[in-house]
């Protein structure tokens, strides 16, 4: 069996981030579906940001299950477009979504400050993927690459860009007077932290205990994105008897 060719390292690896990425998939398509009852157009934008930011970890995932399932190994090509091409649309949605739901006046603004980022970053990258996919990444493993400076700008530039609007957002809803508000505007901050310290983590992976803590972050951060727009019940009513 293919999955007898691989190391420990690229077992839990492939195992671990393809949980975030079902994860991170299953919450956005929840934030989608929650339109039909709430009839709030900037779910479908919210959810399907959530879905493309999970993208950075795509490729590993995709690899790992189609080597397991059909003993096939993606290109560098393949799995850069994988990893890269849906960030600029995830950035561009977010910033849409937080502006429409708290800075409804900032739309226009935002939107022309952010453009040109992803323009830059489709630049660069499909420099790399016409020149030299090497620009942009270096294989480690059958798996994972790992970028280059380069890319490593961009996708912090990227984050950048995400953290920011995330926090104002947060700070939108933590001066709300509902305290349900309130609490959501709490879990955002804490899933965008979590968030921010697995990705950038995972641009400086060393060992197998580090990989596991960061891909956990990752995962519980995507739980927690969910619950700064849906609270569960059973949490609903826990933080209403501790705020009273």
């Amino acid at each position: 069996m293919p999955i007898e060719g691989l190391t420990e390292l690229e077992i839990i690896n492939g195992i671990f981030t393809s949980i975030f990425v079902f994860v991170s998939i299953l919450i956005g398509l929840r934030i989608i579906l929650k339109y039909n009852k709430h009839q709030i157009k900037e779910l479908i934008t919210v959810g399907i940001s959530m879905i493309f930011l999970s993208t950075h970890w795509w490729g590993n995932s995709f690899s790992f299950l189609l080597y397991i399932a059909f003993n096939y190994e993606l290109e560098t090509v393949t799995h850069l477009i994988i990893e890269n091409i849906f960030t600029p649309i995830a950035l561009i949605l977010w910033v849409y979504s937080v502006c429409s739901l708290a800075y409804p006046t900032k739309i226009r603004i935002s939107l022309l400050i952010i453009t040109p980022v992803c323009i830059i970053y489709y630049v660069f990258l499909f420099i790399g993927l016409i020149v030299d996919p090497e620009i942009l990444v270096i294989p480690l493993s059958r798996f994972d690459t790992r970028s280059t400076i380069l890319l490593l700008c961009l996708k912090i530039s990227a984050l950048f860009v995400f953290t920011t609007y995330t926090v104002l957002f947060g700070l939108n809803l933590i001066k709300d007077g509902d305290k349900i508000i309130q609490w959501k505007g709490k879990f955002l901050f804490l899933a965008i932290a979590l968030y921010s310290l697995g990705g950038i983590g995972s641009m400086f992976l060393f060992s197998l205990a580090e990989l596991v803590i960061l891909r956990l972050l990752l995962i519980l951060s995507s739980i927690l994105f969910y619950f700064s727009f849906f609270i569960p019940d059973p949490l609903r009513k826990w933080v209403i008897k501790n705020e009273d």
